[in-house]
């Protein structure tokens, strides 16, 4: 799980790196970032629902990620940088398509190097 969780970490320091160079207002990488970041609650609460167990990260989801997404989008909207229901689609639109890979190789590189380490 560490190395995962580690994956996706890099990613999204990548992004916050990326998005910190264009302050001057194009922020369009950081919402893709921030609408993966707020979707991703329902992969754990889902996942903590089908097993009907605990899953690793539903609490922070729910202690970290739902208030910060609920602070964080309508502080875009009123700085003017999420103006309509399409920006906020495009965002889902290229979040899905960056994490949806980062969020694969963490896993597969996590069970390669459990593999390992159990051999």
């Amino acid at each position: 799980m560490v190395v995962a969780v580690g994956v996706v970490a890099a990613g999204a320091g990548g992004v916050k790196g990326a998005s910190l160079r264009n302050l001057d207002g194009d922020l369009r990488l950081f919402q893709a970032a921030l609408a993966a970041f707020s979707a991703h609650p329902v992969s754990h609460v889902g996942a903590t629902m089908v097993f009907r167990g605990h899953t690793p990260g539903v609490a922070t989801v729910l202690l970290v990620v739902v208030p910060y997404s609920l602070w964080a989008w309508p502080r875009l909207r009123r700085a003017g940088i999420v103006t309509t229901p399409a920006e906020a689609v495009r965002a889902a639109c290229t979040a899905v398509a960056l994490a949806l890979p980062v969020t694969l190789l963490g896993h597969i590189l996590a069970r390669a190097l459990a593999r390992a380490w159990n051999d």
